[in-house]
């Protein structure tokens, strides 16, 4: 992807700031480099271009990262704007310029600091302990920045929405640190962007690292809905997902995305009283579940237009900006005889989603029944 560099805001300074985005970010905080200017002759330090964050990765291990650092160092020097002293106007001179990327589990960033005459040298700095020397990192600790290059390498594609690097960066974390719990994260983005093949990997590895874990199950089971949903695989596949939304259930009775799995399963085989008994099901223990109310609004449409406008309302309370709820009250009033309320509703579903040719539809149908 084309990297899309920030700089830290005027008048903070760059240490202030990591500290913030740590503790906002964690291991996802992107990593920042920070220049030191000199001049030789007044001896005193002079500002220099901003400190920068840099929203890529380019490196796996420690290791890689002190090379890349030590490689690009020179070029940057090179393609740098040099600042002047304001005391004399004489050029100033690089001092170090310092890498920062974090180590959540040691609790610290590396510091990579690379100067024209002394190379690369590694330092470990925090808000709490600042600037220090690095320990040596065991095995287990490599291995562990390693997890955290590969999540903010992910996080970064996913936020920029290059989604082939984050593919390739997804894949190799769900092969090198299966059933990780951050990969979960991904999934509804990866889902919704129809990368099943990369959500698939990440939900089978945490389905087998965490057996008793529902998450794995569960989204084994909402991907293979989805791809019937598309046609891209058979309706013979249902069965498979209604077995992973029963062990995601086994795993934990209460959890909820499973049981409206199972209603959605239920309503594409036309089943529609199994999936209104899973709804209920569902909203007897969590009322105020927005999806459960929506799906159950669908099925109530037909024959009880009613309940479905009540079911609407009470998801368009919890989710106003939804689109999807207000023009369900649109359908619902249609279908009870009141155009005029159904027309208001569709204008309020067109301000939130202008592009739904449903809403059009809706309105031109409200509108020729007030005409009458």
């Amino acid at each position: 992807m084309a990297t899309e560099y920030f700089t830290v805001p005027e008048n903070t300074s760059p240490l202030d700031h990591r500290a913030m985005q740590l503790e906002q970010y964690g291991a996802r905080t992107y990593d920042m480099v920070v220049s030191a200017w000199e001049c030789t002759a007044c001896k005193v330090t002079v500002g220099g271009p901003p400190a920068m964050i840099l929203p890529v990765v380019n490196y796996r291990l420690p290791a890689d990262l002190e090379e890349w650092v030590a490689e690009a160092g020179a070029s940057a020097v090179e393609n740098a704007e040099i600042p002047c002293c304001e005391a004399c106007g004489e050029a100033a001179e690089l001092g170090h310029v310092d890498y920062f990327a974090h180590h959540s589990t040691m609790q610290v960033d590396m510091v990579v600091r690379w100067s024209p005459a002394g190379g690369a040298r590694i330092f470990r700095w925090s808000p709490s302990l600042g600037f220090g020397p690095m320990p040596a990192m065991s095995e287990d600790e490599e291995r562990l920045f390693v997890r955290d290059a590969l999540l903010r390498g992910a996080s970064a594609a996913r936020d920029h929405n290059a989604s082939e690097e984050a593919d390739e960066i997804l894949l190799e974390a769900a092969e090198r640190f299966p059933g990780e719990n951050e990969w979960l994260e991904f999934l509804p983005w990866l889902s919704g962007s129809g990368k099943f093949s990369v959500a698939g990997a990440i939900a089978a590895g945490h389905a087998e690292a965490h057996p008793e874990d529902p998450e794995g199950h569960f989204w084994l089971g909402q991907i293979a809905v989805d791809l019937v949903a598309l046609k891209i695989w058979g309706e013979e596949k249902l069965g498979e997902a209604e077995a992973h939304f029963e062990r995601a259930l086994a795993c934990q009775p209460q959890h909820p995305l499973a049981r409206l799995g199972l209603a959605n399963v239920a309503r594409m085989r036309g089943d529609l009283a199994a999936a209104r008994r899973h709804l209920e099901s569902l909203l007897a223990k969590t009322p105020n579940h927005a999806e459960g109310l929506y799906t159950l609004a669908l099925i109530e449409l037909d024959g009880n237009p009613g309940r479905a406008l009540a079911l609407f309302e009470q998801g368009a309370a919890l989710r106003p900006r939804d689109a999807d709820y207000l023009r369900g009250m649109a359908r619902a009033l249609l279908a009870l005889g009141h155009p005029a309320e159904a027309q208001a509703a569709a204008f309020r579903a067109k301000q939130h989603a202008p592009g739904d040719q449903r809403i059009d539809e809706l309105l031109l149908a409200a509108l020729a029944a007030v005409k009458g």
